[in-house]
């Protein structure tokens, strides 16, 4: 809200982009190997949508379809940056910027950086000052090569022995009611629910789990294996949950998928008590943790596990 500079909103995407060359990264197939090329040019062309010829009451729910529109439109990552953004006109001093950045680029730390980033370069380009944000960031190639550095060393071998036993003779994948037809036979479409805890609840979860020297995400996982167990009768079940590396790698102002997926593989035989599942729960997830350098898609590649474009490798749901 307020006088926009566009020229100064564009040069400060642009800056951003040069800071951060993940965010100029290309990836093109040669053979049988994908490559990242980073582009060189740095400049960023706002598209434009001007929505402010509608009826005030109309723009908004206007500006909310664009942004479906933009979140649905794919990226061709062979030929186009990651990064793709818009700017929707509501009025002379009203403005929505849209930013659709593919997830190859972008976690949800990285959204903090950004905003921290522009929040600071705008207002100096606005009044003609220099960027107050010098050099670069860290780059992601540092990451990727701190990771292969690890291929063989001691720390990786216990890894790899350890998602091998976790992972051994794995489930079938899960029939999910919600879910009852391929995904290659689905509508490309979007549905979100949402639902807010009472704080009475969410104070006696925290509680609970903390009586247990857990997380409340440990109970909510726990919670989560309880409801898969009740609607598909499985007492074997294997859950996705994402953690971030950016800790270990001093990757904190970085813009980047700094991220791993574990695995948590329940045993839910004999009805277990909240409490003795909370157990089980909390001890297996710092396990994994102990293990989370170790990348998901190397754990796919170690246990030879067959792909089926139907389905994510070893694990239907991710919490």
């Amino acid at each position: 809200h307020g006088a926009l500079d566009v020229s100064a909103l564009e040069r400060t995407l642009g800056e951003i982009l040069r800071r951060h060359d993940i965010l100029r990264t290309v990836y093109l197939l040669e053979g049988d190997r994908i490559v990242p090329a980073v582009r060189a040019e740095a400049s960023v062309r706002l598209a434009a949508a001007d929505l402010s010829c509608l009826p005030a009451g109309e723009r908004l729910a206007a500006a909310e379809r664009l942004a479906e529109t933009e979140l649905l439109r794919p990226f061709e990552l062979s030929a186009e940056i990651p990064f793709r953004p818009v700017l929707a006109r509501l009025g002379t001093e009203d403005h929505i910027l849209l930013l659709a950045i593919h997830h190859i680029a972008f976690d949800v730390t990285s959204e903090d950086v950004f905003l921290r980033e522009a929040s600071e370069i705008y207002p100096a380009f606005r009044t003609g000052r220099a960027s107050p944000l010098a050099g670069v960031a860290p780059r992601y190639a540092d990451f990727a090569r701190a990771q292969r550095a690890r291929a063989g060393s001691e720390g990786e071998e216990a890894s790899r022995a350890y998602w091998r036993n976790v992972l051994r003779d794995p489930p079938p994948a899960l029939e999910l009611p919600a879910n009852p037809e391929p995904r290659s036979a689905r509508p490309a479409r979007i549905r979100r629910g949402s639902r807010d805890l009472p704080e009475a609840l969410a104070e006696a979860v925290r509680g609970f789990a903390s009586a247990r020297g857990a997380t409340p995400f440990m109970a909510a996982m726990a919670a989560l294996l309880v409801l898969l167990r009740r609607i598909t009768d499985r007492e074997d079940l294997v859950v996705g949950f994402p953690v971030t590396l950016r800790d270990d790698l001093g990757s904190g102002d970085a813009i980047g998928l700094y991220t791993n997926t574990l695995l948590l593989r329940a045993d839910l035989s004999g009805n277990p008590e909240a409490c003795v599942l909370l157990d089980r729960v909390r001890d297996s997830i710092l396990e994994a943790f102990e293990h989370r350098d170790f990348p998901f898609e190397r754990i796919v590649a170690d246990l030879r596990v067959a792909r089926d474009p139907d389905r994510t490798p070893l694990f239907d749901v991710l919490m």
